[in-house]
């Protein structure tokens, strides 16, 4: 019999902009984005970048220093 004592629970985060389950994370700003909104993403003042969301992936580094698993 194996005992399971730890896991590793996928994160459970919703989009900055609605109700959806958040895909991508902005590295800039840390928005929580969905498909829909990783489009238009643009930040609070326009100083975020495509290049600068990353996937939200189940890790405390996620959205940090360009981690992407």
């Amino acid at each position: 019999m194996v005992l399971r004592k730890m896991g590793n629970n996928g994160k459970c985060a919703h989009c900055s902009n609605c109700t959806q389950s958040a895909t991508r994370i902005c590295s800039l700003c840390s928005a929580n984005l969905c498909n829909q909104h990783n489009e238009y993403h643009t930040g609070d003042n326009d100083e975020c970048d495509p290049d600068y969301v990353l996937p939200l992936i189940n890790s405390p580094r996620s959205g940090v220093c360009g981690y992407m698993g």
